[in-house]
């Protein structure tokens, strides 16, 4: 009889001899869903795409092959998911084109409305840019910053050269931080916002995806 496969996670991790936290911080996977995996409870994963990636990257993590997924009938894809392959590719060649197209139009419409409120109030807002897989936060004057959860998320904040904070925020917890110059990294950029003046910008990407944000500028309260 094969075995559940959360008892092999948590065998391998004790055996790695790493306690959750340290595998959290590891694989940038949040600790609640490391523990609903080695806990078996499958079913608290928002969709079948987050529970399949998230066990594939903490099989990697402990060295278990990826293989022994094909011996468990609950980590194989939906019926709704499944279809014929070739039908599937037909459709993503017609479909291209067209969804180039809209993105092309949605990012020309998205400059033009940034370009319109910079003329119309004279300085620009918090201008964000994406280069090398980072994004660069440009802030003018600035009351303070306040990194806020909206799901476990494991966050590193270097603040002027310098590490302040390096830990596993909590859903629904909020911490300020301050400086000239600021990098946050994050391992569930799904569940984490900033805000700043009052307002609140978020999620900064997709559950599960590791970012780094540069804020450079303004004076920030402690």
């Amino acid at each position: 009889m094969t075995r559940p496969i959360h008892e092999i996670l948590k065998e391998a991790r004790l055996k790695k001899g790493v306690d959750l936290e340290r595998a959290s911080r590891d694989t940038f996977i949040p600790l609640r869903f490391l523990k609903d995996m080695e806990e078996g409870n499958w079913q608290d994963f928002p969709s079948f795409v987050h529970k399949i990636g998230f066990l594939k990257k903490y099989l990697t993590y402990l060295k278990v092959p990826q293989e022994i997924i094909g011996d468990y009938s609950e980590f194989k894809p939906p019926e709704d998911e499944m279809g014929d392959k070739e039908q599937i590719g037909v459709i993503k060649k017609e479909t291209r084109l067209p969804i180039y197209i809209l993105t092309g139009l949605i990012l020309i419409f998205g400059a033009v409305l940034l370009m319109f409120r910079w003329v119309r109030s004279g300085q620009p807002d918090t201008k964000i840019s994406e280069q090398s897989g980072s994004f660069e936060i440009t802030e003018g004057k600035s009351s303070g910053i306040l990194l806020k959860a909206s799901e476990d998320v494991w966050v590193r904040v270097i603040s002027d050269g310098r590490k302040t904070l390096e830990r596993t925020l909590k859903k629904d917890d909020a911490v300020e931080i301050s400086g000239q110059k600021i990098n946050i990294r994050a391992g569930n950029a799904g569940g984490l916002l900033i805000e700043k003046d009052g307002k609140t910008s978020g999620p900064l990407g997709k559950t599960g995806q590791v970012i780094e944000i540069n804020i450079e500028g303004g004076l920030f309260t402690p």
